[in-house]
């Protein structure tokens, strides 16, 4: 460049360059032109034919002479041009590759993560100002060494391994690393990735190198650990708060359990000999004014006795504990009962009392019967009492109905004093009345409505009234009741035509005496006159001990054995009695208890304890007999024959027709029930044996099949004994007199030959 005159900064100005060399080569043709162009050139003259040739001086034109330079010029500016174009165009990439690195650079200096470059041999290559932080030295004296210059040397032994890992592996290996920063002595966790390095041939050729802070991060983590921890153990000392304190309300609700059954049983007792001796009082023969007393004793203590299952089941279904059963029942024969039951204090003040069943709803449902009646008898029996002249009603009509289930309104009327109207929303919290002076005048707790209520919740309904003062009362509520198919509706009426408890010159003809195990001498005497009205033989015993004493001394047929005693109580006699290596006779005897608590769960426990049946105290006799009736059957060796037909007629009240269509339907039912059996005991299921040889003895008794019934209920204490090695022999047994029964129905045209 120095040719032109022109240093190579002053070439960094394109234009000013061209524009010169295009200007200089102008004015050097020019100067040629002004030396030469006038002067004489040597010149070779060439004679034309028919002339001599000679050497002369030629003179050229002046223009020709200004075409020719200026034709150079324009071609030396073209030429320039192109050179300037070409220039311009490799000087623009170097300077965007130059941007481009600069760039670069600064995005990796302003990066705050440490970022560097080593080849194979762990020597630095490059790395950005954050890395120079870390060394305490600069890119230039980093460059060209290893992690041995600048750290100790297990520093530096682990970064090369982590080096290595990554080469190793081929891929990006990451690590966490405490290190400490050289130019402020920061201790700081560093998150490292080391990422192999490969040229265009796929050839390793370093590693590069990312670091980044998580000191601050991990700072949070710890922070939120000790913090969770933290919450967890406030949670744990939270949670054995709770669980203190669900165990002093478990220990509290135990306690109060304790005492009601306490209560239970201390009231229960001698409400028992109030009650028992009054009925005995009742059967004598006694003036008018003795016989209104004794009815007064007998009202008393009946109220008494409602306060206390009130109390009772209050307390159970405030304790959630309450459960309704579900059984199959006819609705007209329970409304029917119900009614008969109350009719008599409506009669006595002249009241008119009816009931009416809408037809559209089923006869027979599914549910918990005995609560149903409960809450129709607080109801109709609170409008009674309340009501002085005229009417109570009660009307059942359809609600809703489903494929499963039928929603069933109840309607209790009456034409008594009404409820004021800001009294109505209280009238179902407990021990709360609408007029304080009712209890005074009526007697009651308050409780009667409130348990009500709880009962129709349980049957997933509800329950209000309707009400002005002077102007009567309408109480209903609602109950969602399942509804049976046809062939459940037909098994029902096999079970509701039971029969009845056999006649007690029977029992005593099978010479089967019962024992009665009762401590309290009042008890024993009422129990005693039930036994003897219901025509039984039997002993009595003060405690356990002389019970085993019995058993094992003599044969008996039942027994009814109290719970409470001294010396011995119930369930340590049932277990002696069950247990195979004690020497009383009968392991098997069916044990009905007495019980005086008659509380939620003591029917449970006293089955479970190996007792057949249960009675609350106080026992009424109605109640005794028939669970002496379902226990107390006569041998099958008793029986004449296996087919009671006069029986079976007299049941049905002589309709021949109607035994003819249950005949087969019987007979079907009683097979599966067979088959059932022996599927059970191959399989050594006790409970499914005992359910089918349960409900075999019912069907069969129901019609008159005496001989299969007697039979399955034989099955049904092979299964109570857990030891079902008979069980095979007793059920050829039931099979051939099942069989036998079958001929005989034939024979006698009650079923089809098939």
């Amino acid at each position: 460049m120095s040719f032109y005159g022109y240093a190579m900064d002053g070439m960094t100005a394109p234009r000013t360059f061209i524009s010169r060399l295009a200007i200089g080569v102008f004015f050097a043709n020019l100067f040629v032109y002004l030396l030469v162009g006038m002067s004489l050139y040597p010149h070779q003259h060439h004679d034309f034919p028919g002339q001599s040739a000679s050497n002369h001086l030629v003179q050229w034109p002046q223009e020709a002479f200004v075409m020719a330079a200026l034709l150079f010029s324009l071609v030396s500016i073209y030429v320039a041009r192109l050179a300037y174009r070409k220039w311009q165009s490799g000087r623009a990439g170097v300077e965007k590759l130059h941007s481009s690195i600069i760039y670069t650079r600064t995005l990796l200096d302003t990066i705050p993560d440490l970022i560097w470059l080593k080849d194979l041999n762990g020597v630095y290559l490059s790395c950005n100002r954050t890395f120079e932080r870390f060394f305490g030295a600069s890119e230039a004296d980093i460059i060209g060494k290893t992690d041995h210059d600048f750290v100790v040397k297990e520093l530096a032994d682990s970064f090369r391994e982590h080096d290595r890992k990554a080469m190793a592996a081929g891929k990006p290996s990451s690590n966490e690393e405490w290190v400490t920063f050289a130019d402020n002595g920061q201790q700081a966790l560093l998150y490292t990735t080391k990422t192999p390095m490969f040229d265009a041939e796929g050839r390793l050729i370093g590693i590069l190198g990312v670091g980044r802070d998580i000191t601050d991060r991990k700072i949070v983590e710890d922070k939120l650990v000790r913090h969770q921890e933290h919450l967890e153990e406030l949670v744990a000392e939270r949670t054995n708060e709770l669980l203190l304190a669900r165990e002093a309300a478990e220990t509290a609700n135990r306690a109060k359990s304790m005492f009601l059954a306490n209560m239970s049983h201390e009231i229960r007792t001698p409400m028992n000999g109030v009650l028992g001796l009054t009925l005995m009082l009742t059967e004598t023969e006694l003036s008018k004014t003795q016989r209104h007393y004794v009815e007064i004793i007998k009202n008393s203590g009946n109220n008494l006795l409602q306060l206390i299952n009130d109390i009772l089941d209050f307390s159970k279904l405030e304790d959630g504990k309450f459960e309704l059963e579900s059984s199959a029942f006819d609705l007209q024969s329970t409304i029917g009962e119900t009614i008969e039951l109350i009719s008599f204090s409506a009669r006595e003040k002249g009241l008119e009392l009816q009931s009416v069943i809408a037809p559209d709803i089923p006869q027979w449902l599914m549910g918990d019967a005995a609560r149903l009646r409960q809450v129709i008898i607080n109801l109709v029996g609170n409008a009674i009492k309340f009501t002085q002249k005229g009417f109570v009603k009660l009307q059942l009509s359809k609600d809703a109905e489903s494929e499963q289930e039928v929603t069933v309104r109840f309607i209790v009327c009456d034409s008594g004093p009404g409820i004021p109207v800001d009294k109505i929303e209280q009238i179902f919290k407990p021990f709360i009345q609408a007029d304080g002076s009712i209890t005074r005048k009526f007697g009651g707790t308050g409780l009667g409505l409130s348990i009500c209520k709880k009962l129709v919740a349980l049957m997933k309904g509800e329950i209000g009234v309707e009400s002005h003062e002077g102007e009567g009362s309408i109480f209903w509520f609602t109950a969602v009741l399942e509804k049976l198919t046809g062939e459940e509706v037909a098994a029902a009426t096999f079970k509701a035509e039971s029969i009845p408890a056999p006649e007690a010159d029977t029992v005593t003809k099978c010479g089967r005496r019962l024992l009665l195990v009762e401590d309290d001498p009042i008890n024993q005497e009422v129990a005693s006159s039930f036994l003897v009205k219901l025509g039984y033989s039997f002993d009595v015993v003060d405690n356990g001990r002389e019970a085993l004493e019995a058993l094992i001394a003599n044969e008996y047929g039942l027994v009814l054995l109290d719970c409470m005693m001294p010396e011995m109580g119930g369930f340590e006699v049932i277990s002696a009695i069950r247990d195979a290596g004690s020497a009383v006779r009968d392991h098997n005897i069916p044990v009905i208890a007495l019980t005086a608590k008659a509380i939620l769960g003591d029917r449970e426990k006293c089955l479970a304890a190996g007792m057949n049946d249960y009675l609350a105290k106080p026992l009424r006799i109605e109640e005794l007999g028939a669970v002496l009736g379902r226990w107390l059957t006569v041998p099958a060796d008793a029986f004449t024959a296996c087919f009671d037909e006069a029986g079976l007629l007299e049941r049905h009240q002589g309709d021949r027709e109607k035994v003819k269509e249950l005949t087969p339907f019987f007979v079907s039912k009683a097979h599966q029930y067979i088959s059932a059996l022996e599927q059970s005991i191959a399989e050594g299921n006790v409970s499914e044996l005992l359910h089918y040889a349960h409900t075999l003895k019912g069907a069969a008794y129901t019609m008159g099949a005496t001989g299969v019934a007697t039979m399955a209920g034989e099955m049904e204490e092979i299964g109570r004994s857990n030891n079902l090695s008979e069980a095979g022999q007793k059920l050829q047994q039931i099979t051939e007199v099942f069989a036998s029964l079958r001929q005989l129905l034939t024979e006698r045209g009650w079923l089809k030959h098939s």
